[in-house]
């Protein structure tokens, strides 16, 4: 992993697991900066902390800038397990499209990326969600790109 550079807000306090870590190549991008945003803290036996994570990445090639999310919701809360997390659930929701909006409103393209922990497509503002290849329907783990950057689907890749 040399090759690459991390950013892990809260890792003195969180396992690796839930830290929502974002990592780049280090020979084509530069961090230019970040932020994380708490969206709830943990609850013994539920779930831990939950965050909004981000970077600001110069393509060192280019010298464009990208902002990239990563996030992990809630669990349980849209699979009839748990109906009581749907609020917490919102609340993160609220949180990821706050921090959209103002990455979005710096005039950055962005990417956001994450396990929403609900098979359903989002309408967020200046956003387009992406399929993702040979999967039919929503996964919970969920890819939206700033308009104008792609319409998918996503596609994995070997690197």
């Amino acid at each position: 992993m040399d090759a690459y550079a991390h950013f892990r807000p809260g890792e003195e306090r969180l396992a690796a697991r839930n830290s929502i870590a974002i990592s780049w190549r280090k020979s084509k991008f530069e961090k230019t900066g970040d932020g994380s945003r708490l969206t709830h803290e943990g609850e013994a036996g539920v779930t831990p902390a939950r965050f909004v994570n981000w970077v600001v990445l110069k393509n060192l090639a280019t010298g464009e800038k990208l902002a990239f999310i990563n996030t992990h919701y809630i669990s349980g809360a849209w699979n009839g397990e748990h109906p009581e997390r749907q609020e917490r659930w919102r609340t993160h929701n609220a949180v990821v499209r706050e921090v959209v909006a103002e990455l979005l409103g710096r005039g950055l393209r962005v990417v956001l990326v994450g396990d929403f922990n609900r098979a359903l497509s989002q309408d967020i503002p200046g956003m387009n969600h992406l399929s993702t290849a040979g999967v039919s329907g929503v996964p919970i783990d969920q890819i939206y790109v700033t308009r104008g950057i792609g319409t998918g689907p996503a596609r994995a890749t070997s690197r």
